[in-house]
């Protein structure tokens, strides 16, 4: 695998993970971490021990309030994920990862379905 300061931007990607607050955006995010080997073990946010949600604050409502960029590899192509809060008055925090991304995948609650404001 190429190093990180030798990859073309073939091998790069960028992804944002939007939807509604609650719907799974960290859980899925720490899931590809883990499953990547970019971490030891998926973290959970009940518990307040996730990657993204760093900020004290976070932990605390478990509940994402910023944007955090991730980063793991697939393969040859380095990812650059952006796990962004889902609350309508947060809205301002994952507008503008949108426009610096590739991709952005719009996670939907199984159990919640489609709300509003799924970015």
């Amino acid at each position: 695998m190429p190093s990180p300061s030798r990859r073309g931007t073939a091998q790069i990607r960028t992804l944002a993970l939007t939807g509604a607050a609650a719907t799974g955006k960290t859980t899925l995010a720490e899931a590809l971490l883990a499953a990547t080997g970019a971490i030891g073990a998926a973290g959970n946010v009940e518990r307040g021990s996730t990657v993204s949600d760093y900020d004290p604050l976070e932990k605390r409502m478990q509940s994402s309030l910023n944007a955090s960029v991730l980063h793991l590899d697939h393969g040859e192509v380095r990812i650059h994920m952006i796990d962004t809060p889902g609350a309508p008055e947060l809205l301002g925090q994952a507008l503008p990862a949108l426009e610096a991304v590739d991709t952005a995948a719009v996670v939907i609650s199984a159990t919640s379905g489609i709300e509003p404001m799924a970015v």
